[in-house]
């Protein structure tokens, strides 16, 4: 897979390819996962509350080892959109988040359409018969509040895509 406009042009691509899983979507998009294992570096994180990182030309993500899944996923597709999007830089020993940019937004959403992808093709059984608020899938995932209209948007994008299958 090639860098991308948006978010929509992921989502697209990965149903397109029938990738069902992350660990899939890795594979096929050569991005290499490692979680962190520097102590001192992983303290610094936790303190800072810092999940992951990347690095665009190495195509890698190191991710905290201690996330829960559903924290890690988030986190290990955030940075991938990051990558796909072609958002240049190397943050691996950057201390300064970026947050609350247009680059942190186009990140979060292909993380959240990619998430509730992967949890359909995981679950599509249990999905179809579960109706989660939005705030319970914020919960769930650990999104802020100030993204749910995101979170949204992404879940009527996939519930489109899927309808449609």
């Amino acid at each position: 897979m090639a860098n991308f406009n948006n978010y929509k042009e992921i989502l697209n691509a990965v149903i397109s390819q029938n990738i069902t899983t992350i660990d899939e979507f890795l594979k096929r998009t050569q991005i290499k996962c490692t979680e962190l294992s520097n102590f001192d570096l992983e303290q610094y994180w936790i303190k800072n509350q810092v999940e992951a990182t990347y690095a665009s030309r190495e195509r890698l993500i190191i991710v905290r080892a201690d996330l829960m899944p559903l924290v890690k996923n988030k986190a290990i597709l955030h940075e991938s959109g990051h990558i796909l999007l072609g958002h240049v830089g190397n943050y691996l020993l950057s201390s300064t988040p970026v947050s609350g940019s247009n680059i942190e937004h186009s990140a979060n959403m292909v993380s959240y359409v990619l998430l509730l992808w992967f949890a359909y093709c995981e679950h599509s059984d249990e999905i179809t018969q579960t109706f989660l608020t939005y705030d319970e899938l914020a919960v769930a995932y650990e999104i802020p509040a100030d993204d749910i209209d995101y979170l949204k948007d992404a879940f009527y994008l996939v519930h489109k895509k899927i309808t449609k299958a």
